[in-house]
């Protein structure tokens, strides 16, 4: 029925939801005495279905994001709007010892560094696990300062569209529930991706935290004095 052309494109590419959401229809019913009914079950696979292909539509955007920026002239770090604060976090993983280095830094619409961390995690066997961890860990460290009218900025388009549409990105659910708890807590936020170059601060204390191990974080105000330079350059 997938290959068949004479079926409407929509109905075409649902046949794998149709086999899984009946299987796990039949689970309740079999379980926990519960079932929804035939017009809820298609109304639910109908939505599966469409989330999905918004989630592909975005994973080409972000492929296409990516060709553009390998012919993208390196940008600097941009400043918030007025009364806002932006957050940029970085990741280092080294996948032969598995240790990950994570940082963030904290700046406001002067350019000006307020604060900034950094922390190790180690037995991270994956650079995506990495990335969930750090953006984590950010989220927490905003949250416990009591950060608001907050730009959370790093360079993982798909976590960073994650937050942004949820219900988009069903196989991201279990990290969606950890960020929810702490996104909740702040009154306005939004995303932005950056590119390496325009996430410099944040990646090169985060390379930082890999090589010397800070399993341990700390926060401190100001940026640290070996990037002050590149801090007092992107501010300009």
């Amino acid at each position: 029925m997938s290959k068949n052309i004479r079926v409407p494109v929509e109905t075409r590419r649902c046949f794998p939801w149709v086999l899984w959401l009946i299987w796990k229809n039949r689970n309740k019913f079999i379980f926990e005495a519960k079932e929804l009914k035939a017009v809820e079950l298609v109304d639910k696979i109908h939505e599966e279905v469409s989330a999905w292909v918004l989630a592909q539509q975005l994973d080409n955007e972000d492929e296409q994001r990516d060709e553009e920026s390998r012919r993208f002239v390196e940008r600097k770090w941009t400043k918030p709007p007025q009364n806002w604060v932006k957050c940029n976090f970085g990741v280092k993983w080294l996948q032969k010892s598995e240790v990950a280095g994570v940082a963030w830094i904290v700046r406001d619409s002067e350019g000006e560094s307020l604060l900034h961390s950094r922390k190790s995690f180690v037995r991270v066997k994956t650079l995506e696990e990495a990335k969930e961890k750090a953006l984590v860990w950010t989220l927490e460290c905003m949250a416990e300062h009591r950060l608001d009218n907050l730009i959370i900025a790093g360079e993982d388009a798909v976590l960073l569209k994650v937050i942004e549409r949820p219900r988009a990105w069903p196989s991201y659910t279990s990290v969606v529930h950890k960020l929810e708890n702490f996104l909740c807590r702040f009154g306005c936020w939004k995303s932005k991706v950056e590119t390496r170059s325009s996430n410099r601060c944040a990646y090169l204390i985060a390379d930082s935290a890999s090589k010397s191990r800070w399993f341990q974080s700390y926060v401190a105000r100001g940026a640290p004095f070996w990037i002050s330079s590149l801090v007092a350059f992107e501010k300009v």
